[in-house]
C-alpha cells in the first residue's frame, strides 16, 4: 500500500441513468489521482514532528476510505479548491479512524 494509503483503493461507483453525478465521479477520480501522484513531499512535511498527525497517517493507510455515492460538483479549479472539494466527497469513518489512530474522534476531526 502507498503512502496514501485508504486513498490507494479509493473506487467511484457507476449507473449509466445517474448523468450528472457520472460526470462528477468521473472528475473525482482523475483529481484524486492527481493529487496522489503530486503531493507527497507536502503531506510528509505535514505530519513531521507531530505525534498525533503520525498517528492518523498510519491509521489512515488501513482506513476504508471511499467517494460519497454521488459527487457534488466541483466549483473551482484551484489546487485548495479541489483539495477541499475531494475531502467533502470522501467518506469514512471518524470513528474507525480514531480507534485505529489511538486518538479520541475529536482529535481526528
Amino acid at each position: 500500500m502507498g503512502f496514501w494509503g485508504a486513498w490507494d483503493d479509493v473506487t467511484v461507483s457507476c449507473r449509466a441513468e445517474d448523468g450528472c453525478a457520472r460526470m462528477n465521479e468521473e472528475v473525482y477520480a482523475q483529481k484524486l489521482a492527481w493529487f496522489k501522484q503530486n503531493e507527497r513531499p507536502e503531506a510528509v512535511l505535514l505530519v513531521a514532528g507531530d505525534p498525533g498527525r503520525i498517528k492518523i497517517a498510519v491509521a489512515w493507510t488501513s482506513l476504508d476510505v471511499r467517494a460519497v455515492e454521488k459527487p457534488s460538483r466541483l466549483l473551482g479549479e484551484s489546487e485548495r479548491e479541489i483539495w477541499d472539494w475531494l475531502w467533502a466527497n470522501a467518506h469514512y469513518s471518524l470513528d474507525d479512524l480514531a480507534e485505529r489512530s489511538s486518538l479520541t474522534v475529536p482529535l481526528v476531526q
